[in-house]
């Protein structure tokens, strides 16, 4: 069985090459660990900074240009404390303001919300072109979302099995008002949802019912792992969320859904000694061996297994 690998980046203002750049890597490391994947992996990474982070990037050089101690300039004690907690007010302008933007306006057409989740439909829709079309019945999707990219892979299921809602709840004709691609882009083939570093709690934990997607129903059938780092400021369990579940609403609970794996993330030697301590082994999961392996376990598992 074929592997439709899709990698979705988390906050942080990447172009194109970066995210293909991170995917290919990704992709070698695991086929190294696991040489039976050689030429079963076709991996699309999705691309949808630009949407969210443009316009963060440009108020954050305005900042450091024109407020007065922002960090730079002052040497004195007070001054060297500051330049240490710019990269962290910078961590805290593009993850607040990413979860501000999308949940602002979010029904209306334009929105940045619906803008991010068409954008996604449409890298999903390239990646399967990539599959020869004699061999998409046999291919199988394995999904792994970064940081605000899991919260945007949940948002976009949430969304698509909204219309398989009603699809099912509808006569043929309104069934064939969907896109013939409906259950690729749906991504009804998924076989396995991974997350990591997963800030799902930051964005739910105010409200007083949380539903977590289905993954039994509508042509679903995965399984979801969460990866996270108790370092991690923005990697949190997900198991826990299930004490707020309805179940007389729509959705699964959180605590029947996820296994929750906590690790010790870091980018090889250096991120051990640097990032796996504190909160910057957020950015390191994709690049940890511990990662690189299991996920080399479980997709081989899905490639022989189907």
């Amino acid at each position: 069985m074929r592997i439709l690998l899709i990698l979705v980046h988390g906050i942080g203002d990447y172009t194109k090459q970066e995210v293909n750049q991170r995917g290919s890597h990704f992709v070698r490391a695991i086929v190294k660990k696991n040489p039976g994947l050689k030429n079963k992996i076709e991996m699309k990474a999705v691309r949808y900074s630009d949407i969210l982070q443009a316009r963060q990037e440009a108020v954050w050089h305005q900042m450091l240009e024109t407020s007065e101690n922002f960090g730079q300039q002052d040497f004195s004690l007070r001054g060297l404390f500051r330049r240490i907690w710019v990269p962290a007010r910078r961590f805290l302008l593009f993850n607040f303001s990413d979860a501000a933007v999308l949940g602002h306006m979010a029904h209306l057409p334009n929105s940045v919300y619906n803008l991010t989740m068409a954008r996604i439909e449409d890298e999903i829709r390239d990646g399967w072109s990539r599959i020869p079309e004699d061999e998409q019945e046999n291919t199988a999707v394995v999904l792994m979302g970064d940081s605000l990219g899991a919260h945007l892979m949940s948002n976009y299921i949430w969304d698509m099995q909204s219309k398989s809602l009603k699809m099912h709840d509808r006569d043929a004709d309104s069934k064939a008002k969907l896109p013939a691609d409906y259950e690729q882009v749906s991504l009804q083939a998924m076989r396995l949802f991974v997350s990591t570093g997963c800030n799902i709690p930051i964005f739910v934990s105010g409200m007083e019912h949380i539903q977590a997607i289905y993954n039994d129903r509508w042509g679903y059938n995965f399984k979801w792992l969460n990866i996270y780092d108790h370092d991690d400021l923005l990697g949190w369990p997900l198991n826990p969320l299930g004490d707020y579940h309805d179940p007389e609403r729509r959705g699964l609970s959180y605590a029947d859904i996820v296994e929750d794996r906590q690790i010790n993330a870091h980018g090889g030697l250096r991120g051990y000694f640097l990032q796996s301590w504190n909160p910057f082994s957020h950015w390191q999961y994709w690049e940890t061996g511990e990662v690189e392996a299991l996920l080399a376990k479980m997709i081989g598992e899905i490639a022989r297994d189907g």
